[in-house]
């Protein structure tokens, strides 16, 4: 191949264009990832922590519900008679 005065400006420039297309390309795909993943995790303890507290309060109030019936003497009679 002859290299003339336009393939050596054309060929290193085109060069130097796509492997800065790549590595900026790459770079943003990484922080991009990384970010989502933060994010993610992030959602996640919320949504566990909100869940873990709505069945804490759900056994909260049974508890309070067999705490009140315990004191009901229908409920104690008919516990006694089984």
């Amino acid at each position: 191949m002859k290299w003339n005065l336009r393939n050596r400006i054309l060929v290193p420039t085109v060069a130097l264009v796509l492997i800065t297309t790549f590595a900026i390309s790459l770079v943003s795909f990484l922080m991009g990832r990384n970010a989502l993943e933060d994010t993610l995790q992030s959602q996640l303890v919320g949504v566990c922590s909100s869940s873990i507290k709505q069945v804490e309060s759900w056994v909260e109030g049974q508890r309070q519900n067999l705490v009140q019936w315990s004191v009901q003497p229908q409920v104690s009679a008919a516990l006694g008679a089984a």
